[in-house]
């Protein structure tokens, strides 16, 4: 199985005046922007997701909302609050592993720090191995078994300076 772990987009920062509550913060033109280039860097890869988990929180919503829309995949995101930045990734595993049918392709779209301990866990089983994940950064995995744990490739990890260097504004 394929896994992408996708940060979402720059969003409102939390110490603008009069923003919402944390779970609430839109993205920002520069956020739209950026889900704009990750359009197109999965069209550029030919990038297909048999399913998509985004985190509940609005600014990841939005982020999976407008990529899948501008790509013109046929999905939609299914919110999964084990995805909210407040939570373990220890905690996702299971769910990630008893997915039915396990799906061949799937994008999870989620925070900081969540995203970069998912990658640890499934990478290096370690919560000292840590990757950063910047805003709208595309991680490949390549998931290579699950039992007796999960384990994981890391295949490419694309951030937005990389992504404009490959000719997407």
């Amino acid at each position: 199985m394929d896994v992408y772990l996708l940060r979402h987009a720059h969003a409102l920062p939390r110490e603008t005046p009069g923003c919402p509550a944390d779970s609430l913060r839109p993205l920002t033109v520069k956020g739209r922007r950026q889900v704009r280039r990750l359009s197109q860097v999965v069209k550029l890869l030919d990038l297909r997701f048999d399913l998509v988990l985004a985190s509940p929180w609005l600014r990841a919503q939005q982020t999976a909302s407008g990529l899948l829309s501008r790509t013109g995949l046929n999905l939609k995101p299914t919110s999964a609050p084990g995805l909210a930045a407040d939570r373990d990734p220890s905690r996702f595993l299971p769910l990630l592993m008893n997915l039915s049918p396990a799906p061949d392709s799937l994008l999870i779209v989620g925070h900081e720090p969540f995203l970069g301990n998912l990658a640890s866990l499934l990478v290096s089983n370690s919560a000292g191995f840590i990757l950063d994940f910047p805003k709208a950064a595309l991680c490949k995995l390549e998931i290579t078994a699950w039992k007796p744990r999960p384990k994981a490739k890391l295949k490419w990890l694309l951030t937005q300076p990389v992504m404009r260097s490959l000719g997407c504004e």
